[in-house]
């Protein structure tokens, strides 16, 4: 530790408390709100239930029973298209150079 720290915590250790801060101290603890509100419980309470019912509704539309199935044949959304033939090692059925 540097020797301006020793310096300074030698220092703070010899200061001691104010005489307000004792009296303070005395007297205990006390309570500033004798009854606290019960907003804060209410509101984290409804933002749970919120949370929890859409959740459910987004599990229910994703695994419902008796879901339909596309009408259209073929793939939906996103797929990998692999190339019809590929070659040996280096050769890019896609066209181009071996690194583009």
């Amino acid at each position: 530790m540097p020797e301006r720290w020793q310096r300074e915590l030698r220092r703070l250790g010899r200061v001691g408390p104010s005489q307000g801060l004792w009296d303070r101290a005395k007297q205990g603890p006390s309570a500033s709100h004798p009854f606290p509100s019960r907003w804060p419980r209410v509101t984290a309470a409804v933002v749970a239930l919120l949370v929890l019912s859409l959740t459910g509704v987004g599990l229910w539309s994703a695994f419902r029973p008796g879901r339909q199935e596309p009408t259209r044949p073929g793939a939906r959304g996103y797929f990998v298209s692999f190339p019809k033939k590929a070659g040996p090692s280096g050769d890019n059925p896609n066209g181009g150079g071996r690194w583009s």
